[in-house]
C-alpha cells in the first residue's frame, strides 16, 4: 500500500522532514506539482461546504476525502521542505512542474535512514570551522560518514602539529600529549594544571577514539546522528586551537 496520501491524523503527529520524505517517494513515481497535489473544490456549493466542515480543498486524483485546512498546510510545509533542501526540483522540460533531483534520488536510493541522515546533515550545515566547512559536509552528504569523520579528525591532528611545530612523523595520542603535556608548545602555562590536564586529556582522547581507528581499519558509521556528533567535536577542538594560536606569544 502507498504511503501516500496520508490520513489526515497522521499528519497531525508527523515532522516536516518525515511527512517530506513519504512526499518525495510519491513524487518519485510521478512528475506533479502542489496545485495537482492539493486542489481547491471546483463548484462553490462544494466550497461552501468544506468551509462549513473547515476544510478548504481535496487531493487531486489520489483521493476524495476533504482537507482539513491544518492537513492542506502541512502538505504544503512539506513540499516546500523538499524544495528548499534541494531534494525537488522545477522539470527543465516544463515549468511549474517539479521532479525530485538528483540529490533527492540518492537520499531515496542510496541512504539506508533518509530522515536521520538529513537531520544529522542540518546538525553540521549551520558554520563548521573553514577548514573542513566544505570537504566534510560533501562527503557528509553522500552518506560516507566515516570519511566524513576521519578529515575532520585528522584535520585537527594536522592543525595541532602545525601550531606545535611538530614533523609528519608526530601522529595520534603521542603528538597531543607532547603539544599539550607539561612542557609542551600548546599547553597555556597560566593555565590551572588540572585544567591543562584535561585538556590534553580532551584532545588525545579525541583523537584516541575517532581518528586513530579509523586510520588503520575501516569504521563504519551507521548512524548519521553520531558521526555528525564527532564532526561537531572536531569543529569545537579546531575553534580552541584557533584560541591558542590567537593567544600564543
Amino acid at each position: 500500500m502507498s504511503d501516500w496520501p496520508p490520513i489526515a491524523d497522521e499528519t497531525e503527529g508527523l515532522p516536516v522532514d518525515a511527512l517530506g520524505m513519504r512526499l518525495l517517494k510519491h513524487v518519485a513515481t510521478v512528475r506533479t506539482n502542489l496545485g495537482n497535489l492539493v486542489g481547491l473544490a471546483r463548484s462553490d456549493a462544494e466550497i461552501e461546504r468544506q468551509r462549513g466542515a473547515g476544510a478548504r480543498g481535496t487531493v487531486i486524483g489520489t483521493s476524495t476525502a476533504s482537507l482539513g485546512a491544518n492537513y492542506e498546510l502541512a502538505i504544503s510545509e512539506a513540499w516546500h521542505w523538499l524544495i528548499a533542501n534541494g531534494l525537488l526540483t522545477e522539470d527543465p522540460a516544463q515549468a511549474g512542474w517539479f521532479v525530485v533531483s538528483r540529490l533527492g534520488r540518492k537520499v531515496l536510493n542510496e541512504i539506508p535512514n533518509p530522515v536521520e541522515h538529513l537531520r544529522a546533515e542540518r546538525r553540521i550545515a549551520l558554520d563548521l570551522h573553514p577548514l573542513i566547512r566544505t570537504r566534510v559536509r560533501s562527503q557528509f552528504l553522500l552518506g560516507e560518514y566515516d570519511s566524513a569523520v576521519l578529515v575532520a579528525m585528522r584535520t585537527v591532528e594536522e592543525r595541532v602539529r602545525e601550531l606545535a611545530g611538530a614533523t609528519n612523523s608526530d601522529l595520534g595520542v603521542k603528538l597531543m600529549q607532547r603539544a599539550f603535556g607539561k612542557d609542551g608548545s600548546l599547553r597555556d602555562k597560566e593555565m590551572d594544571s588540572g585544567e591543562a590536564e584535561a585538556q590534553m586529556a580532551l584532545f588525545w582522547g579525541a583523537i584516541g577514539v575517532f581518528k586513530n581507528p579509523a586510520s588503520h581499519r575501516r569504521v563504519d558509521y551507521e548512524s548519521a546522528t553520531e558521526a555528525s556528533e564527532v564532526v561537531l567535536l572536531a569543529d569545537l577542538l579546531l575553534r580552541m586551537l584557533d584560541r591558542v594560536e590567537a593567544d600564543a606569544p
